[in-house]
């Protein structure tokens, strides 16, 4: 089972060091990552090498390889439910999800996928033990985008 929080869309504005590496890359480096072997495209691999490597010691991974990059919330939400999900499977989301969640939901749910939404209270907080409640043991993707509403620990 996969779990997505996302506050990307919240986070504005950047911390000064997110517009100082851009201002670096823009001005210094401007090569595509692992497309060729000169001295700014290898800089900027090793940059996304280093990137990956902080990454996956912040959250626990073994492998670095096994981050996806992404590039938006969308896509990295359209690329896991329709990369993961398959007839019979079941997902638990939220009923205040943005449609970039309940558009690809809605299209597998027509497919034999079956969803739980979890309701939120009348202050728009989701309950951890409601997400809870609503796993199954096929369960195979739990989607709960408004991670700053959720009261609690899942």
């Amino acid at each position: 089972m996969s779990v997505y929080l996302d506050n990307a869309a919240t986070s504005w504005p950047k911390p000064p060091a997110v517009y100082t590496a851009m201002d670096h890359y823009q001005r210094n480096v401007g090569a595509a990552a692992g497309r060729a072997t000169y001295r700014q495209a290898t800089q900027a691999q090793q940059t996304v090498a280093a990137a990956r490597a902080g990454c996956a010691r912040l959250l626990g991974i073994e492998h670095p390889a096994q981050l996806v990059w992404t590039h938006n919330g969308t896509d990295a939400l359209n690329l896991a439910i329709h990369g993961l999900l398959r007839p019979g499977d079941h997902v638990v989301t939220t009923v205040c999800e943005h449609n970039s969640v309940l558009r690809p939901l809605h299209f597998h749910t027509q497919r034999g996928v079956q969803c739980t939404y979890v309701d939120c209270d009348q202050d728009g907080y989701i309950q951890p033990a409601a997400v809870a409640q609503a796993l199954r043991p096929h369960t195979r993707l739990a989607i709960v985008n408004h991670a700053s509403n959720v009261t609690g620990a899942l």
